[in-house]
């Protein structure tokens, strides 16, 4: 079963390989699958836009900044230090010695 926080990480993952104008759309698609919330300013104009998501939230003056902000959060919660050239997490059991007393 994928949950709300293992799919943090492939998230942050998918919007690295995104372009920038792509990242919104996938914020939107991500908000809808996992009960997320994007208030827009009123009119979407200039005024405060919140963005929740996997338990973060972040604010912001424009819709870019907001999603800025939020990716920031994330990175701080999830970092993906472990993460390979092709995005995939690998873990490795450690390697046991055999015949070794």
């Amino acid at each position: 079963m994928v949950t709300a926080h293992s799919r943090l990480p492939a998230f942050l993952m998918n919007l690295d390989r995104l372009p920038a104008d792509d990242h919104f759309d996938a914020f939107v698609n991500e908000i809808m699958e996992t009960s997320g919330c994007f208030d827009t300013a009123p009119d979407g104009g200039v005024g405060l836009w919140k963005l929740s998501l996997h338990g973060i939230s972040a604010h912001g003056a424009t819709e870019q900044e907001v999603i800025d902000s939020w990716t920031r959060e994330a990175r701080l919660v999830c970092p993906l230090d472990d993460a390979e050239d092709d995005g995939f997490i690998t873990i490795h059991p450690p390697i046991k010695k055999l015949g070794v007393a």
